[in-house]
């Protein structure tokens, strides 16, 4: 090394920085020649010479870099530069500046700039771990994955508590899907350091990603208790409930988050997706707008108040947050191409919201809205008569649900295996006449039961226009009693249940029935629980309410089928069976099966009525309902869509029932006969059954 080494050049350059009353400079080309040569008289003379200027400029330099630092820091990206530059005429192999020049591009987008300064400054300091960090950093954002791993991985060799690249290193790996690696990665991070808060908050980003809910969040509360006012941690601690369902606590933590930081559109955003899971509609509103006026170019915002208002029938609002959209110039963003084509279709111009979802591409949208387009795309060709494109598209819309992460959680067999172990239970019992001493007189439930879309949706608003019927749609009572059973409800574990379970069990409906409507309201009224899965479960209802009566909505089994296939529900173990059309055929042979045997064994108070039925002679089918509920007709039945405007109608038929009776749907099946070959056979026999 030494061989190729020149004293005079070096002295030399000392010399002219000197005459520049460039010391520290001079003070660096001095010092390198005693590193090879700790005796070179001249460089000793040299370093003595300018000692009496070395802390006068030391301090010069101190003062520059706090304030380029400054400039930096306070976003002043221009004059940061302009600033650097003229230091670097000064300080030229002064890495420190090289190195913020390099961030100050980064932070402007100009990757190109970026790197070169970077790779300059890595000339001079080939072993500087910030500048590798921060070139890592840089491929990373322009998606150069190899580059940065690169940089990462030698910032790491160098330094090995380096926790920063850990973190850096598990981020690339994040966007290259390799989560797990990533994980294993920032669990060294905060090995090496436990108050590493952006380690453990990483950490929770990724396991919800990786459908690990409870774990996130309690990361999320590690990064909360190293740093109390940490937004992020609560906002998304907020975002990962609103995922796995548990709203209230979702609602909690986005208000924390937003009591620390009130300028945030995402946390407006999240809240209201939260209130609009809780049904505070008009507070999701609220909320929806604050985040669309705090950053008017929030594209999730004017999305998110489009689908409330399309799920609410508001056709005339979607339309004007769509024309606010357009104001922003952001009518052809994908996310509001689709809520156009979703307006086109409620409008009934089918053609017209084909062009939009077409249009859209895949890859600029979430896995949920390419659910939903293509689910609307299949609705909208059958609307055309296009049947087997739309079957292409339904098919589509469900092999996309099955990749989203949701349905991880869910396994189609399970409820189908939960079936069958109660058709095994109840079918070796010929007759069961159950008491409950503690059920009160005054309540006797009803249950309107069915296959889901066989319109019980329908049947729900007509009774509910009824001034003596008291109706609720689809809350969880019996889920409720079910899940403090702990236990499939097999005649088994129903028989042996004491009189304080059953009276336990009761309370427990009661306590969720009155989180949605008043008891007082119900005495002296008919009270309809409308839950068509509910089906399953008589057994359970009947052991705690044995006087309770049925009402049976049938529909042709084919079409049944059929539309559950075509339907995007909210996931679960039943609702996941509907993915896939063997699954839902199967389902729904089973569930007849047992609503047999429990027909057969509790000679049930049941009235069956049939969807086909009730559309084609509405009068007369549910004049015949009534009486059998011990009810006169009412002429307000008549006018049951303006029962079902007033109405917030949580089920896929929401923008159906406020529609006039139509028979359009009344052996659609037949338009995919071909489709629908395999399951034919499974259904044969409730296809005589029912008489269809």
């Amino acid at each position: 090394m030494a061989q190729n080494f020149s004293i005079d050049d070096q002295l030399k350059k000392a010399k002219n920085f000197v005459n520049k009353g460039n010391f520290l400079e001079a003070k660096y080309c001095y010092q390198k020649i005693l590193k090879i040569f700790p005796k070179n008289t001249r460089a000793l003379d040299g370093i003595k010479k300018i000692s009496k200027y070395s802390d006068a400029s030391d301090d010069e330099f101190k003062n520059s870099i706090s304030k380029l630092i400054n400039l930096y820091n306070t976003s002043q990206y221009s004059k940061s530069l302009d600033y650097g530059s003229k230091l670097l005429t000064k300080y030229s192999r002064h890495v420190i500046i090289l190195n913020i020049l390099g961030a100050t591009y980064a932070a402007l987008d100009k990757y190109t700039d970026s790197i070169r300064l970077y790779q300059l400054a890595l000339e001079i300091e080939p072993k500087n771990i910030q500048v590798l960090n921060n070139l890592g950093i840089t491929y990373k954002n322009i998606n150069n994955y190899k580059k940065a791993k690169i940089s990462f991985e030698k910032a790491i060799s160098l330094q090995s508590n380096f926790v920063e690249a850990y973190n850096n290193l598990a981020l690339t790996l994040k966007e290259e899907k390799k989560l797990e690696d990533a994980l294993e990665l920032l669990k060294k991070a905060v090995s090496i350091n436990p108050n590493y808060f952006e380690g453990f908050y990483n950490m929770g980003n990724i396991l919800t990603s990786l459908g690990q809910f409870e774990r996130a969040i309690e990361h999320y509360e590690k990064v909360i208790k190293i740093k109390p006012n940490h937004f992020d941690a609560y906002n998304n601690k907020g975002a990962t409930y609103n995922i796995s369902k548990e709203y209230k606590k979702a609602y909690q933590s986005i208000k924390k988050a937003i009591e620390i930081n009130p300028n945030v559109a995402d946390a407006f955003n999240n809240l209201g997706t939260a209130e609009l899971n809780l049904e505070n509609d008009r507070d999701a509103i609220i909320s929806y707008n604050k985040a669309i006026k705090i950053d008017p170019k929030l594209v999730i915002g004017y999305s998110n108040l489009c689908s409330l208002y399309e799920r609410s029938n508001n056709i005339e609002m979607i339309e004007k947050t769509l024309n606010l959209a357009k104001k922003e110039k952001l009518h052809k963003y994908d996310e509001i191409k689709f809520r156009a084509g979703q307006l086109a279709s409620r409008k009934n111009e089918y053609k017209e919201s084909i062009i939009f979802l077409e249009s859209i591409e895949d890859e600029k949208i979430s896995n949920k809205m390419k659910i939903d387009k293509y689910a609307l795309l299949g609705k909208d060709y059958d609307k055309t008569q296009k049947y087997r494109k739309a079957f292409l598209n339904f098919q589509k819309a469900n092999s996309l649900t099955k990749l989203d992460l949701e349905y991880s959680l869910y396994n189609p067999k399970k409820y189908q295996r939960e079936i069958s172990e109660l058709i095994k239970s109840f079918s070796k019992h010929k007759k069961i006449n159950w008491e409950n001493n503690h059920q009160e007189d005054e309540f006797n439930p009803v249950f309107l039961i069915g296959f889901p879309r066989s319109g019980t949706t329908l049947l729900d608003n007509i009774l509910s226009s009824h001034s003596n019927i008291i109706t609720l749609e689809e809350k969880p009572m019996v889920a409720k009693m079910k899940k403090y059973l702990n236990k499939i409800a097999t005649y088994e574990n129903l028989y042996e249940l004491s009189d304080n379970k059953l009276s336990k069990l009761q309370n427990i409906y009661f306590k969720e029935l009155e989180k949605h409507i008043s008891l007082r309201d119900i005495r002296g009224k008919v009270f309809i629980d409308k839950f068509p899965l509910n089906i399953i479960d008589l057994g359970l209802i009947l052991r705690v309410f044995p006087k309770a009566k049925f009402i049976l909505l049938i529909r042709d089994p084919k079409d049944c089928v059929l539309s559950c296939f075509m339907q995007t529900f909210n996931l679960n173990d039943a609702m996941v069976n509907f993915l896939d059309l063997k699954d839902s055929a199967n389902l729904y042979d089973l569930s007849m099966r047992l609503f047999e045997i429990y027909n057969n064994i509790f000679n049930l108070d049941c009235h069956l009525i049939k969807y086909e039925d009730l559309v084609v002679s509405l009068k007369e089918e549910t004049s015949k309902l009534l009486a059998s509920l011990n009810l006169d007709w009412n002429d307000e039945i008549i006018n049951y869509q303006n029962t079902a405007l007033s109405r917030k109608i949580n089920t896929p038929s929401y923008n159906q029932v406020i529609e006039k009776l139509y028979t359009r749907a009344l052996g659609r099946w037949k338009n995919y006969k071909a489709e629908m070959k395999d399951v034919l056979p499974i259904l044969e026999f409730w296809t005589k059954k029912w008489q269809y």
